[in-house]
């Protein structure tokens, strides 16, 4: 089984926050997500990964301080409050290492997939604690939330560029019979080329099954897309 590794981008800048931000940390080290402002959010649906029962989500953590001679330990953990996934549904390291010898690292959190994500949306929130060796850093980038379901919802590489050239209006029927005929899910990160290779060989599958799609009201209708 194909395993997904997601890489989260929650833009932040390594370098750019403003002096009187900075100058209240002493000698220690400090870590944080590089989120843009406050406790930043992704949302991830398996319904867009078909088949998998595990998806990897990598946070990106900066770093406030000397660097680090040797992989340091800093401190994990769930914020209970506002977190409602139950311990099945999620696994990730309590005390994750820091890399020596670098400003920034990744952090790996492991969704897993129940049949109750079907029709429940769920809640995960990790905040960094104070540690032996590093303590939390920026101030508001102590935490993330991650938001994740099996419900059909459009992908966010489905865009106005994929709809008008490529694959025509977003459905879920479109969609899923999308992934039965190319076994792919995921245009991100594809050249053109490859886009319409996969549009064209949807559009080929289409006419020869008469594929119907619906709307909102379940009424069918002949399914179609632009490429050409």
């Amino acid at each position: 089984m194909k395993k997904y590794i997601l890489f989260v981008i929650l833009i932040g800048n390594l370098c750019g926050c403003h002096i009187d931000e900075t100058s209240i940390y002493g000698s220690g080290r400090y870590v944080h997500f590089a989120t843009v402002q406050g406790m930043d959010s992704v949302h991830v649906s398996f319904a867009n990964y078909p088949d998998q029962k595990e998806l990897t989500l990598y946070f990106k953590v900066n770093l406030i301080g000397d660097l680090l001679l040797e992989p340091t330990s800093y401190v994990l953990a769930v914020v209970d409050s506002l977190t409602t996934a139950p311990q099945e549904n999620y696994d990730f390291p309590e005390n994750p290492l820091f890399k020596p010898q670098q400003i920034s690292d990744t952090l790996a959190v492991k969704i897993i997939y129940t049949e109750s994500l079907k029709d429940k949306q769920e809640t995960l929130v990790l905040e960094i604690k104070e540690g032996v060796f590093i303590s939390p850093g920026l101030r508001n980038q102590h935490r993330i939330k991650i938001l994740f379901d099996a419900i059909p919802c459009q992908p966010i590489w489905w865009d106005q560029e994929v709809e008008k050239v490529y694959l025509g209006k977003y459905s879920n029927t479109k969609f899923r019979e999308f992934i039965l005929c190319t076994r792919v899910s995921d245009l991100t990160g594809m050249n053109p080329s490859l886009k319409r290779a996969y549009a064209l060989q949807f559009k080929k599958y289409i006419e020869e099954n008469n594929i119907m799609d619906q709307d909102e009201n379940g009424k069918e209708f002949p399914m179609s897309v632009p490429v050409y």
